[in-house]
């Protein structure tokens, strides 16, 4: 499976959080749901590119083999 950041995952890309890397906004980003194994959807960017409006949902179960790991940053 392909590690990436959560920034480089595709506009409508399944990703699955690996790992919550920043550790100063890590507290906020779990409660948001970004979790080990969580499936993550980039839905839109904005004009400048930041932010990004993403579809979190916890997974339960080992992500499929074809799908990216992020590590959400």
């Amino acid at each position: 499976m392909k590690k990436l950041p959560l920034s480089c995952v595709p506009l409508g890309a399944v990703g699955f959080v690996d790992c919550v890397a920043d550790i100063s906004s890590k507290k906020r980003l779990v409660e948001m749901g970004f979790t080990k194994k969580a499936r993550v959807i980039p839905l839109h960017i904005s004009p400048g590119g930041d932010p990004v409006a993403y579809f979190v949902k916890c997974a339960t179960k080992e992500p499929p083999s074809r799908s990216w790991t992020c590590s959400a940053m």
